[in-house]
């Protein structure tokens, strides 16, 4: 039976401490570690193909290096939300931490998930919020919805500048879907004075009068997909994460999800830091 290498196999080799070995591997920057010993036992950690534990990570450093990922019980469909889930996961393996996605709650057999660092909340009701917050006495991030709450960190868009690259079309209307965050859903609908509708369901496509507008401005992808059997191609202008320029034969806006994942992740480790910065954080368009 091959004997399972240790984090005292690996002190022995390097002639450290454990406690030094355990600083290194855990990236301790509070320890005052030469660069010549940090590539000491790096090298002997790789040599020796020594992995830490689970259990022992979160023994010796109080943490579990995993983040949950909440999102509402809606976001079947709503492929920005996925593909910002996605940026999430890759920018927090960057910094060592792996992402869990918790599933939708029910607050009567709620159980809170153990051995998490942290939470990004995406587009939850109030009401959910507040019950989650309750239940959890760790760092919460909240992306794309406001609770306005000194506490939270909140990161969304702010569409500033997507209504500057508008104003080249004479006359328009934004379709999105409704935020499930009501806070959220009517700062959406004060940016756009008016401009703006909400679409969850077929029945509200066969409702909008797009014949009144050149240009009917579409923020997502399904809602593209879904609105061309309404609305003739060359009036939709996609705002979309994942589309390309080729798919409609008509203008197009990229929606860059990269800035909002790296601030979500910067922001989580604010929170973990305790930094007294702004928590209110808007990514223009």
């Amino acid at each position: 039976m091959v004997k399972k290498i240790t984090i005292r196999d690996v002190a022995r080799e390097a002639g450290v401490s454990v406690a030094t070995v355990s600083y290194v591997l855990n990236h301790r920057t509070d320890q005052k570690i030469s660069p010549d010993t940090q590539k000491k036992v790096l090298q002997i950690a790789n040599l020796l193909q020594y992995s830490p534990s689970y259990a022992a990570k979160l023994f010796t450093t109080g943490k579990s290096n995993i983040i949950g990922i909440q999102t509402n019980r809606y976001t079947l469909h709503n492929t920005e939300i996925y593909n910002l889930i996605e940026k999430l996961v890759l920018e927090f393996d960057k910094h060592g931490y792996s992402s869990l996605l918790l599933p939708p709650f029910s607050r009567n057999s709620f159980k809170p998930q153990e051995n998490i660092d942290g939470i990004v909340c995406i587009d939850l009701p109030q009401e959910d919020f507040d019950f989650l917050s309750d239940k959890y006495l760790i760092p919460i991030v909240c992306c794309d919805m406001l609770v306005e709450h000194y506490l939270f960190f909140q990161v969304y868009n702010d569409y500033g500048a997507l209504l500057k690259r508008l104003s080249c079309f004479s006359d328009y209307l934004v379709l999105m879907e409704r935020p499930q965050n009501h806070k959220y859903a009517d700062f959406l609908s004060s940016c756009f004075q008016g401009n703006l509708q909400f679409c969850s369901e077929p029945a509200d496509f066969q409702r909008i009068q797009y014949k009144n507008f050149s240009k009917i401005i579409i923020v997502g992808d399904f809602l593209t997909l879904f609105a061309q059997q309404f609305i003739p191609a060359d009036r939709i202008v996609p705002v979309s994460s994942s589309l390309n320029s080729n798919y409609l034969q008509s203008s197009f806006i990229p929606l860059d999800l990269s800035e909002k994942a790296e601030k979500t992740v910067n922001a989580m480790f604010d929170a973990m830091e305790r930094k007294p910065i702004s928590h209110d954080i808007r990514i223009s368009l």
